[in-house]
């Protein structure tokens, strides 16, 4: 590169002196192409590269430099967008070639070489370039360029998740725009202030900033900023609760759009107006202005705004019901993403792929998307999204009733994002968090997972997240008993919902504080809550609701004794249910009526209402039947799907890894630094050694002596990580060989020969295959397991721990195993026992021990598990029947430089990792693990953990 920018300057130099007085008669028009060009950048990028080089070679005929210099900036950034990194480089180079007789910084040459540096994830350096860029701009008093700088520096900080000093520059330019009077750059800065606190979800501050911006602009009637920053202003309010405030704001945009004639910025407010419309209730409209939106995108060839659009129509199209259309609509947004190489846009795809899927109930299907949006996002290393997709998997583990799962990814996502960066986001995570431990019936922990939900919604000034956050912790209260602090909370949500005029959220929290009041035994008061909120329900025509409120009333009015009013309220929610056919509400209301004829000694009536309730039970008994048919299929197809699953999540946690250990380096690269740093300090201490005196020059030799320390230390895990890396690799090599040369020659003769094999040949070739590839499988769970114990990265939870049902969970896995061999697995495990231990590693190790043992064990053998109470420990034995291991191989157990695998009795492959894995887990458990064996009489694993 140095080369190629010493021949550039060579070249262009002569050029550079005769052009610096070329006329610019022409440099209107190269603008224009310019802005152009610009307009397609991240739309239509392959585009935007065509005009971009038509500038570029009419500026060369008439030695516009100036032009040719922005031409090249745009350039490069155009390659860095599609992924060309060599070509953004040379077009950087020859942009700073031909601008290196200008005095002050250019800004279009230090935006492409943040465009490029940050693609090529090297922030650090962009933030170095801007910083040595803004001291020479005030080295200059270049007031201009060192405002353009500083929003420059803070749009960089807030896109690198670093907002505290974004606000700190933004808050600069702002005082710098204002002392020069610059009207234009003080609303730029306002609103790149407002973006900031948006992104933070400090909406009120957000919005503050945005109406600032406005002012500036309108003070220089600058039409194409007011209609941006109305934009602006429209989703802070949309974000506040005030909806209407967003739609007048977002007409009054369209209305100047219309006049400029700017069909890029109506297409941007249809699509709004069609976010908005969804989010009030409204999917027809939604649908009209998001067809007006993608009817302008398309003509103007606006690709990536056109998929965006798509995707709305999709989502609505899903809450419709038209999955079909739906699915075609993200098939279509999933084909332009790719063709833009745009990642972060095509996780957002694969996400709203896998929401459809969640939705029709084919969960296994949702899953597989949400893995691949949260792969491409790791491999783009797009921290808030990745923990967008953890969280939608831990959602749909959720509902698939695998709690540990859900809560494995949900602590995922909380360790990504920041109270700062994204507390809406985190606060949804404590949410779901908080009714995963409710449904484990874990409603304490529930309230504390809640209230810090609450706190960072609180400061983003949402009123609508603050009263629903109220709710769940008010709903976890009642089901402990805490009917005091139920109450509080319930009534601090109404009184929010009340001032947001929000009448279907004041009636969810009436409900609410019925059924408190209800679980209190208070009938009368849970009467008239129950009573408010059926009149609102009513208002806003929610007929499920407000049946389900009545019903209540008259069966709480029956209990009481309340007749007249019982049979009243009764009726009508009958009525209610046959109009909104929903049989739950009519079999309930059907026995509560049954309840009432009885009360009165009415039987007859009461015999007739009992046999109706009993008619509607049964259908609704057959429809559960055919759901459970229905959720058995989704169980078969998940397990057919549970291999491919596994495969997405093993590249998932690979990709985990990787980045945990770019980590690393990158803190051993700054370790380095800092003693280069330090080294330089302690040359100068010695120079002026004769000044400070001897004491000086000791107490700095001895905090360079720690510092080296440091390092060598560091340096010497990074060179033990390093050999084992080298022994794993040696090790695994012939097993990873082994399966992959099996399946290659097998599906050779299969593709070239299949024609001429017979059926039991093929049925033959096909389990060899299966054998082959769940080796490779094992291998692959094998290595992430091992990996993610060496960097420390397993986040371990000891609590206290049933044994028997930690054994039970453990094993249940491996039935199928055992019953192939006719191996019997008895857990012996006395019922009582508790262990200190995190639930998720302790599981690997005894499925690890006992698979290990059934593999071992000729057919019609037997595997125990068994425990007994030592002193401050519980040991764990499990025992098999088994071939034994000889004296020699026992010596070489738990050992990576000695590590070996044999094949079992029934010719099972291993893989040699799994006994290096128990023995990490185990020790990081606090324990230990040994082994006893005999050959020919079997072999008996040990494992000590503390008492719980």
């Amino acid at each position: 590169m140095q080369v190629q920018r010493l021949n550039l300057f060579i070249i262009v130099t002569f050029f550079a002196l005769g052009s610096a007085v070329a006329s610019n008669q022409k440099s209107g028009n190269y603008h224009k192409t310019n802005d152009q060009a610009f307009r397609y950048l991240n739309e239509n990028p392959r585009k935007a590269l065509s005009i971009a080089q038509q500038g570029v070679s009419q500026a060369k005929l008439d030695s516009d430099t100036t032009t040719l210099v922005q031409g090249f900036a745009l350039l490069s950034r155009i390659y860095s967008t599609i992924g060309k990194s060599d070509s953004a480089a040379l077009y950087i180079d020859s942009a700073l070639v031909y601008n290196q007789f200008q005095h002050t910084p250019n800004l279009e040459i230090i935006r492409a070489q943040i465009s490029f540096l940050n693609r090529n994830n090297k922030t650090t350096d962009s933030n170095a370039l801007i910083d040595n860029a803004l001291r020479k701009s005030k080295s200059k008093n270049n007031d201009t360029a060192t405002i353009g700088l500083l929003l420059l520096q803070s749009d960089n900080l807030r896109t690198s998740q670093q907002p505290s000093q974004a606000i700190e520059f933004a808050i600069s330019a702002i005082e710098l725009a204002n002392k020069k009077k610059d009207q234009n750059s003080i609303g730029i800065a306002h609103r790149a202030l407002g973006s900031i606190y948006f992104q933070q979800g400090q909406f009120a501050l957000s919005l503050e900033e945005y109406l600032k911006a406005e002012s500036a602009f309108a003070l220089q009637s600058d039409t194409m900023n007011i209609i941006i920053t109305l934009r602006n202003i429209s989703l802070a309010q949309r974000d506040l609760g005030d909806y209407n405030a967003a739609f007048s704001t977002l007409h009054k945009a369209l209305d100047l759009a219309n006049i400029a004639g700017d069909v890029d910025e109506m297409g941007h407010i249809y699509n709004l107006l069609g976010s908005l419309y969804a989010r009030t209730g409204k999917p027809t409209i939604a649908l009209e202005n998001y067809n007006r939106s993608l009817q302008i995108r398309k003509e103007f060839e606006l690709l990536s705004s056109y998929a965006s659009t798509l995707e709305n129509i999709s989502r609505i199209q899903r809450d419709l019901g038209n999955y079909i259309e739906a699915l075609s609509n993200l098939e279509l947004t999933l084909a332009i993403r790719k063709e833009l190489d745009d990642a972060q846009r095509l996780g957002s795809t694969y996400n709203e792929m896998g929401n459809l899927f969640a939705q029709q109930g084919n969960l296994a299907e949702a899953l597989k998307s949400y893995l691949n949006s949260l792969k491409i996002r790791q491999e783009a290393n797009l921290q808030t999204d990745i923990a967008r997709s953890l969280v939608n998997i831990g959602i749909t583990y959720r509902q698939l009733n695998s709690h540990h799962n859900a809560l494995k990814y949900f602590n995922q996502a909380l360790g990504i994002i920041t109270d700062s960066s994204d507390p809406v986001g985190k606060s949804y995570i404590y949410i779901h968090i908080g009714n995963s431990l409710r449904d484990m019936g874990n409603a304490k922990e529930a309230v504390e997972n809640y209230a810090k939900a609450l706190n960072l919604r609180k400061n983003t000034g949402n009123q609508i997240l603050i009263a629903q956050a109220m709710r769940s912790i008010a709903v976890a209260y009642n089901e402990t008993d805490d009917f005091q602090k139920a109450h509080q909370h319930l009534d601090q949500a109404i009184i929010i919902a009340k001032s947001l005029n929000d009448e279907g959220l004041v009636a969810d929290l009436l409900n609410e504080k019925g059924n408190v009041l209800q679980r209190q035994g208070k009938l009368l008061e849970a009467i008239s809550y129950f009573d408010q909120a059926s009149i609102l329900f009513g208002k806003i025509f929610d007929l499920d609701k407000r049946g389900l409120c009545l019903r209540k009333i008259g069966e709480l009015q029956t209990k009481l004794g309340h007749f007249n009013s019982a049979f009243d309220n009764l009726k009508l929610a009958l009525s209610l249910s046959e109009k909104t056919q929903n049989k739950k509400l009519k079999e309930l209301t059907l026995l509560a009526l049954h309840n009432f004829y009885s009360s009165r000694g009415q039987y007859m009536e009461a015999l007739t209402y009992f046999k109706q309730y009993i008619a509607i039970k049964d259908s609704l008994v057959a429809i559960t039947r055919m759901e459970n048919i229905l959720q058995a299929s989704l169980d078969v197809e998940l397990n057919k799907k549970a291999e491919e699953i596994k495969l997405i999540e093993s590249e998932v946690e690979s990709l985990r890894t990787e980045a945990q250990l770019r980590e690393i380096q990158l803190k051993q690269q700054k370790l380095i630094k800092n003693f280069l740093a330090i080294s330089s300090i302690f040359v100068l201490v010695v120079a002026l050694g004769s000044i400070y005196g001897y004491v000086v020059i000791r107490k700095k030799n001895l905090r360079l002596n720690e510092a080296y320390e440091k390092i060598t230390l560091s340096e010497s895990e990074l060179k033990k990580m390093v050999q084992t890396k080298d022994k794993l690799f040696s090790i695994i090599a012939h097993d990873l060989r082994s399966p992959f040369t099996a399946l290659v020659g097998l599906t050779e003769v299969l593709a070239n020969q299949s024609n001429d094999l017979s059926k039991p040949d093929i049925n033959e070739y096909s389990k060899l295959i299966n054998e082959s590839s769940e080796k490779l499988l094992k291998l692959i769970e094998n290595l992430l397991e091992w990996s993610r114990s060496q960097t420390d990265k397993i986040l371990l939870s000891p609590k206290p721990i049933n044994l028997y049902s930690l054994v039970n969970d453990s094993i249940s896995v491996l039935m199928l195993q055992a019953n192939a061999k006719e191996i019997k697995v008895d857990n012996l495990v006395p019922k009582d026992l508790i262990v200190m231990a995190d639930y998720e590693t302790m599981t690997t190790v005894i499925r690890n021990l006992t698979s290990n043992a059934i593999k071992f064990t000729t057919k019609g053998g037997t595997v125990k598990l068994a425990a007994e109470v030592d002193p401050g420990f519980i040991s764990i034995r499990i025992a098999d029947t088994g071939v034994g291991i000889s004296p020699e191989n026992q010596a070489k157990l738990f050992k990576l430089d000695e590590s070996f695998s044999t094949k079992g009795t029934g010719q099972e492959a291993g893989t040699g990792l799994g006994l290096i894995i128990c023995k990490e887990f185990v020790e990081k458990n606090q324990g230990t693990i040994s082994v006893t064996s005999s050959q020919g009489k079997g072999t008996i694993f040990t494992i000590k953990l503390h008492k719980g």
